[in-house]
């Protein structure tokens, strides 16, 4: 999970760790690997943190996305 108790400095450093696992996972750029996070937040209908920390506890890796799949 993201770190907790500092506020939006932890949300933002959570997803910056996001977006570099997304770059490993891929190797893509940092603008193209937020893109894919905030795209992936709003076609789930969740928040940017959450996916953020899906990334994180390694239960989303985008290497791992069909992306012809529906539920992606």
């Amino acid at each position: 999970d993201l770190p907790t108790g500092g506020g939006a400095w932890s949300s933002r450093s959570g997803v910056h760790q996001a977006i570099g696992m997304v770059v490993a996972q891929l190797g893509t750029g940092t603008d193209d690997a937020l893109a894919l996070l905030r795209a992936h937040a709003f076609a789930h209908e969740a928040t940017l943190d959450d996916i953020a920390s899906a990334v994180i506890d390694r239960e989303l890796d985008f290497s791992r996305i069909d992306p012809g799949s529906a539920d992606s």
